[in-house]
């Protein structure tokens, strides 16, 4: 494969990948015959993003998601206006819920002072889902009685579709 017209460290150049591996990089490398072209458009060459570390999905996911702990909720009120002041139907999503802010909250309580759809709220840690009684039933966990689910993002994404 030939990947043309690409920056590599500030530089324009070619890059050959040969048996999963970069073979060449120069200025202008010449074409084999039956070789794969790609043309990068002077776009930057980057490494694979295979680093697990990094999070895309949950950075993404958090742009559309509610702030609902430090520094931008400081207390259970904030949090019940921050929660009500959505409109919609959908499924409400929150990050970033440390206790601090209303307590060990969990089922009953995101019913009595959460919007009637489903919700679902993720602890600071990341580990821990809250979910209320509609988003439980929709994912078929009314056995989660209290609605925390620990360790549970498989259940929750393979629930959700995606």
């Amino acid at each position: 494969m030939l990947i043309q017209n690409v920056e590599v460290a500030g530089a324009q150049v070619d890059v050959r990948i040969k048996d999963g591996r970069i073979n060449a990089i120069s200025g202008q490398l010449p074409v084999v015959e039956g070789e794969v072209m790609i043309d990068g458009q002077g776009g930057a060459l980057l490494p694979g993003l295979h680093d697990h570390h990094i999070h895309l999905n949950a950075t993404a996911a958090a742009l559309n998601s509610l702030r609902c702990g430090p520094p931008e909720v400081q207390n259970e009120g904030q949090f019940v206006a921050v929660l009500n002041g959505q409109s919609g139907a959908g499924w409400l999503r929150g990050i970033g819920y440390h206790p601090s802010v209303a307590g060990e909250i969990d089922r009953n309580w995101l019913d009595r002072h959460g919007p009637d759809r489903p919700i679902r709220i993720q602890h600071r840690s990341g580990r821990l889902w809250i979910l209320n009684s509609a988003a439980l039933a929709l994912l078929d966990l009314e056995k989660l009685t209290d609605g925390r689910l620990l360790d549970g993002d498989a259940i929750v994404r393979k629930s959700l579709g995606g």
